[in-house]
């Protein structure tokens, strides 16, 4: 199915699952639309032309609780949305994969999954910042997939012992760590991070190739240099620029003169422009009065 979504469905009151998964959606969806869907419990959206979005204010506060929300292929981004902290509480499906997030991840966000049965959680295919929560409450046969982000750190140990987690996805990040976890001991979970080493995994961590604290320097350092030349090319152009214009005037007599004679004539017109234009203020102003005085006299 091709075009925008009807904004009457939010008419409709009692509506309980609301499936726009896979069709080819564009345009915007706001919450006024879901505005009026109290009983709804399961929400699905995707399109696959990647140009639907959905544009909630951040400060909005649904009025319906979900078991299941699921987002996919849409561009939901880039803020981490803060109005989904206050349905994770009763949540146990959450997808949010390739909506465009750029933010990390708000500890709030975290602490307010409570699932009640096992919770389903896909953050994968954004580009998420920050580390990973230290610890989850994933209830019974829990799954996470957070591949192909930006998150950086280690890897909690609480997460990878969580005997109700039966699926983990944390391949293509910027993770670092010495992995020593029996539970998941697929290669594919950790694939892509560079900075990852152990068994599983090839990499042989008595190479030095992987320290978490020599790469955390290492982007201070790359972070504090890059700060520094840009300062320097800030105050390199101001110099240049600087005297290129004024060193210019000072050697160059007839464009002295001209620009100071540029000066004077436009601070010459402004003055005769400002004298007009009070000028004719105040007869307009004189005018009023006495119109003023006469419809008195009458």
């Amino acid at each position: 199915m091709n075009g925008t979504i009807s904004e009457s469905i939010g008419q409709l009151t009692e509506l309980i699952e609301l499936d726009l998964y896979g069709n080819s959606w564009k345009g915007v969806i706001s919450e006024n639309l879901l505005h009026n869907l109290t009983q709804l419990t399961d929400f699905y959206l995707s399109s696959t032309s990647n140009s639907l979005v959905f544009n909630a204010r951040h400060d909005w506060i649904p009025s319906f609780s979900l078991e299941t929300f699921a987002i996919r292929d849409c561009q939901l981004g880039p803020a981490f949305p803060s109005w989904l902290r206050t349905q994770v509480g009763v949540t146990d499906y959450i997808i949010l994969s390739n909506v465009n997030i750029l933010d990390a991840i708000p500890d709030l966000f975290w602490r307010s999954i409570s699932p009640r049965y096992g919770l389903l959680l896909d953050l994968s295919h954004n580009q998420l910042r920050g580390e990973l929560p230290k610890s989850i409450n994933v209830g019974f046969n829990a799954s996470i997939d957070f591949g192909f982000n930006r998150l950086e750190g280690g890897i909690p140990g609480s997460i990878c012992s969580l005997p109700s987690l039966v699926l983990l996805k944390l391949s293509h990040n910027n993770l670092s760590a010495e992995l020593s976890f029996q539970t998941f001991n697929d290669p594919s979970i950790y694939e892509g991070n560079p900075y990852l080493c152990g068994p599983p995994l090839t990499t042989n961590c008595s190479l030095g190739l992987v320290d978490t604290e020599d790469k955390a320097e290492e982007v201070e350092d790359e972070d504090g240099s890059e700060k520094f030349w840009l300062y320097v090319g800030m105050a390199l152009g101001f110099i240049l620029g600087f005297w290129a214009v004024c060193g210019t005037l000072i050697i160059k007599r007839s464009w002295r003169q001209a620009y100071f004679r540029l000066v004077d004539e436009t601070k010459d017109k402004l003055l005769v422009f400002i004298a007009v234009y009070m000028a004719r203020l105040r007869r307009k102003v004189a005018r009023q009065m006495s119109k003023g005085t006469n419809v008195g006299q009458q």
